[in-house]
C-alpha cells in the first residue's frame, strides 16, 4: 500500500456528484500537482482526504490507517472524537485565503494550535514558531499582524503555521489564488522549498508553470473524476485525453 492511499471516493452534495470513483496513490516525499476546471472536484478532494468533509463511499488510508470513519456493524460510520481530530493533524492544510487571526501577531498566530491542541508549551512552540519564520523567509515580521503584512507574506505565514503541527502531508488549496501577480513567486518559491525538503504534498493549483518544475506527478480533474496522470512533461506537453488539451489551451490563451 502507498503512503497515501485513496480507493474508489465518492462524495456527493445533494444530487451533485462532486467526486466520481476517485482513486490515487502517493508515495512519501511525492508530491502531486492537482489541476482542472472550477467546480471539478479538486478542493474537495482535499477537504475529503483532511476529513473535514464526510466521504459517501470509497476508503482513505494514510501509512496503513483508514482516515475519517471506522467500522460500525455491518457498514462504517464517520469518525469523531479524540481519534478524528488527532487524524487531522497529520495533514497540513494551507487555505486559498490565508485564514490568519487578525487579532492576534504573526508569531501567535502560529503558536496557537501547537499550545492549544497539541498541548506544548509556550516557549517550546514559541521557539518552533520562530524557526519556521526563519523557513519561509519571515524571521523580521514576527510581532507584526496579518493586517500589516502583504498578501504574499500572510499565506507564507499560514504555511508556517500548518508545519508547526509537524503533518505528514501538507494540503495546499490554489494558495495564490488570492494573491495579486506580483506577489506569487514568493509564495510558490516557499513551496518549491518544501517539495526539495521532502515533504509529501497535494496541492491544488492553476500556476502550470509551477506544476511543471515541482510536481512528480500531474493530475487532470473533470467532472469529479481524474481523466489523466502522469509526469508534468506528459501531461502538460504531451496530453492524451481531449479534454486535457481543451483545458491546457484554454489556460494557454487566458494566460
Amino acid at each position: 500500500m502507498s503512503f497515501l492511499t485513496i480507493d474508489h471516493l465518492d462524495k456527493w452534495y445533494g444530487d451533485f456528484h462532486v467526486l466520481d470513483d476517485v482513486s490515487l496513490a502517493v508515495e512519501r516525499g511525492e508530491v502531486i500537482c492537482i489541476i482542472g476546471p472550477s467546480g471539478s472536484g479538486k478542493s474537495s478532494l482535499l477537504r475529503c482526504v483532511n476529513n473535514l468533509e464526510a466521504i459517501d463511499g470509497g476508503r482513505i488510508h494514510l501509512d496503513g490507517e483508514l482516515i475519517g470513519i471506522e467500522p460500525y456493524k455491518d457498514g462504517f460510520a464517520k469518525l469523531k472524537g479524540k481519534v478524528a481530530a488527532a487524524q487531522k493533524q497529520r495533514f497540513g492544510f494551507v487555505f486559498q485565503n490565508f485564514q490568519l487571526f487578525s487579532n492576534m501577531t504573526v508569531l501567535e498566530n502560529i503558536m496557537l494550535a501547537p499550545v492549544r491542541v497539541k498541548g506544548q508549551a509556550r516557549a517550546q512552540a514559541r521557539e518552533r514558531a520562530l524557526e519556521l519564520l526563519e523557513k519561509v523567509g519571515l524571521s523580521d515580521r514576527a510581532d507584526s499582524y496579518p493586517g500589516d503584512i502583504s498578501g504574499g507574506q500572510q499565506q507564507r505565514v499560514a504555511i508556517a503555521r500548518a508545519l508547526a503541527m509537524d503533518p505528514e502531508v501538507l494540503l495546499f488549496d490554489e494558495p495564490t489564488s488570492a494573491l495579486d501577480p506580483e506577489l506569487v513567486g514568493e509564495v510558490l518559491k516557499t513551496i518549491r522549498e518544501l517539495a526539495g525538503q521532502g515533504y509529501t504534498m497535494l496541492v491544488v493549483t492553476h500556476q502550470l508553470e509551477f506544476a511543471q518544475k515541482v510536481a512528480d506527478r500531474v493530475v487532470f480533474f473533470d467532472k469529479g473524476r481524474i481523466v489523466e496522470q502522469g509526469a508534468p512533461a506528459e501531461v502538460l506537453d504531451n496530453p492524451q485525453d481531449p479534454r486535457t488539451r481543451k483545458f491546457l489551451e484554454a489556460v494557454q490563451v487566458e494566460v
